[in-house]
């Protein structure tokens, strides 16, 4: 019997060794193991279909709770936070891990997720081919920093998510990008807000107006015109 430990894997794949079938399944070690032999059919999983090839695989078991636990994974976005260096080094595997679970394949990504989190110089070597693998590029601080910002801008304009509670972020993203322009009044907000009004409602109301600014410099030249013509 082959075992599965992988969050997002679901243990359903069936394989054929040697005549026999066995079934993937749960087990205390955090590995995930593929049977012996050469002949095996593998089930739709991109995980098993991708280590198919192999007789044994293991893969570091991942912490499930909170940020590391399973996410969607978008090579857009990771490229942006590896170009900032958002990223510690020891999630790079499980990333790789939630890149295979979203159906991205090669072996470059296969790499990266049999590294163990403690594998610094391997999992730096395995990063570069990675990323060629994906179709990511290097990008400025700047693009990384204003795709990211506006990514979480329309998150939170698009829900009833309390826009404050991610000014720490937008205040990361500034910093990390040289106080760029774009991100001044966000990254500053707590700052300036002070100065203004003590109603959370009101707070909140210009976070928003400030969030729409970003995602559109359109409206933010209007609105800094009608500020200054007031």
């Amino acid at each position: 019997m082959s075992h599965c430990r992988l969050p997002g894997h679901h243990g359903a794949a069936q394989f054929q060794t040697s005549g026999q079938k066995t079934r993937c399944s749960s087990s205390a070690t955090g590995r995930f193991h593929l049977p012996r032999g050469p002949a095996r059919q593998l089930s739709d999983c991109p995980i098993c279909r991708l280590l198919g090839h192999l007789n044994v695989i293991a893969l570091p078991r991942r912490i499930c709770s909170g940020k590391l636990g399973t996410m969607s994974f978008d090579p857009a976005t990771f490229e942006a936070e590896i170009a900032l260096k958002l990223i510690p080094t020891e999630r790079l595997p499980w990333i790789a891990q939630d890149a295979l679970e979203a159906g991205f394949e090669g072996p470059h990504i296969l790499r990266m997720a049999i590294l163990e989190p403690d594998a610094g110089w391997g999992i730096d070597q395995a990063l570069p081919p990675m990323m060629d693998e994906l179709g990511c590029r290097s990008i400025s601080s700047k693009e990384a920093a204003l795709r990211l910002a506006r990514q979480c801008a329309q998150r939170i304009l698009q829900s009833v998510e309390d826009p404050l509670l991610s000014l720490p972020y937008f205040r990361q993203l500034m910093e990390e990008a040289g106080y760029i322009d774009e991100l001044i009044e966000l990254g500053f907000f707590d700052d300036e807000d002070i100065f203004l009004s003590d109603d959370p409602q009101e707070r909140r109301k210009r976070c928003r107006e400030d969030l729409e600014e970003l995602l559109s410099p359109e409206l933010r030249q209007r609105r800094r015109a009608e500020r200054k013509a007031a």
